[in-house]
């Protein structure tokens, strides 16, 4: 519930796609406090197919993008004196997403050079990792280190407020199946083009579509076929767990194409 004098003073609603999250951070410049009420008002339309679920994560991360780009801009000196709570707390409405999709592909990257540097993981006993210093060995067990954290940490948290096992190995597949749409999305936010989705969209059921499947997740199933060609090519030149590494990673990927043919 927002007085309409200050509506009036801060301007309405930002014309940004979150405009909610646009308009607290407007409230706070302007010093208005916020009471927080736990009620339920209403409860949003379930997501009922994985096209759906994309559009609407598309959207998020296209917004939360614009937000970190307005927030260092619109930072003025006094909000920085501010806790540094509220600024954490801004900034990983911008990151959040970013962190789960841009971050997420890229060290997908990195993991492919990592794959083929000088010391492949393979060769190693537990003594000399523990004893060998080299940059090579670092990124690799930081590497492997990182793929089981974004495994765990959904699941570990999911059991701990969802008492679910199953909702975490959810989470852990489709932050890897929406990674790419996510990232298209910040990179559509900085680089200012239009919000709008290039998703070929029918009213149709385009469940256990095969073509509608095959083409709107062509992106996802390009950045799988290259890692499984990359694994091949690793187990080829004897680096075994290098292999199975990229080969996972191209497994995760593709899940989005499988979700999209099963859910439509």
């Amino acid at each position: 519930i927002i007085r309409r004098s200050a509506l009036g003073r801060i301007g309405g609603f930002p014309e940004y796609i979150i405009e909610d999250t646009f308009f607290s951070f407007e409230s706070d410049l302007h010093n208005y406090k916020s009471i927080y009420i736990p009620k339920i008002y209403a409860y949003g339309k379930p997501v009922t197919t994985f096209t759906a679920l994309v559009k609407q994560q598309w959207r998020y991360n296209y917004g939360d993008t614009q937000f970190l780009t307005y927030f260092f801009k619109k930072r003025t000196k006094e909000f920085k004196h501010r806790s540094p709570l509220s600024n954490i707390d801004y900034m990983t409405h911008g990151f959040g997403l970013n962190y789960l999709s841009l971050i997420l592909v890229l060290f997908t990257l990195v993991s492919i050079l990592i794959v083929f540097s000088n010391l492949p993981f393979i060769h190693l006993t537990l003594r000399q990792a523990l004893q060998t210093r080299s940059a090579g060995l670092d990124l690799e067990l930081f590497g492997a280190f990182a793929f089981v954290l974004s495994l765990f940490v959904p699941v570990i948290l999911a059991k701990i407020y969802f008492k679910s096992l199953s909702k975490g190995f959810m989470v852990f597949i489709l932050n890897f199946s929406l990674a790419i749409v996510r990232t298209k999305a910040a990179v559509a936010a900085v680089l200012n083009s239009s919000p709008g989705m290039r998703w070929s969209r029918t009213t149709e059921n385009n469940s256990h579509n095969i073509a509608y499947s095959l083409y709107n997740t062509r992106f996802e199933l390009a950045f799988s076929a290259a890692l499984f060609s990359f694994g091949y090519l690793a187990v080829a030149t004897h680096n075994i767990s290098g292999g199975i590494w990229l080969s996972a990673y191209g497994v995760l990927y593709l899940a989005a194409t499988v979700l999209i043919y099963k859910y439509g």
